[in-house]
């Protein structure tokens, strides 16, 4: 689905989406289990997940992360 919408969804990751909301967005394609390209979405997810649990602090301040889901 992601590269069907190709250049629709620039908007929403980053740079454009740091640019255009203030968010350092990254897309993340949704496969159900048993698809072929689950392990994909699996690796993903678990990296990024991973990646949240560690922010760092800016001036003291702990910077929010999360998840959004879009749905074309």
């Amino acid at each position: 689905m992601v590269d069907k919408l190709g250049s629709k969804l620039d908007d929403f990751k980053y740079p454009n989406s740091e640019i255009l909301y203030g968010v350092d967005a990254y897309i993340i394609e949704v496969y159900p289990q048993g698809h072929k390209h689950n392990i994909r979405f699996l690796s993903d997810k678990a990296y990024w997940l991973d990646r949240f649990t560690k922010t760092r602090r800016i001036r003291g301040n702990k910077l929010s992360k999360g998840f959004l889901e879009i749905n074309f």
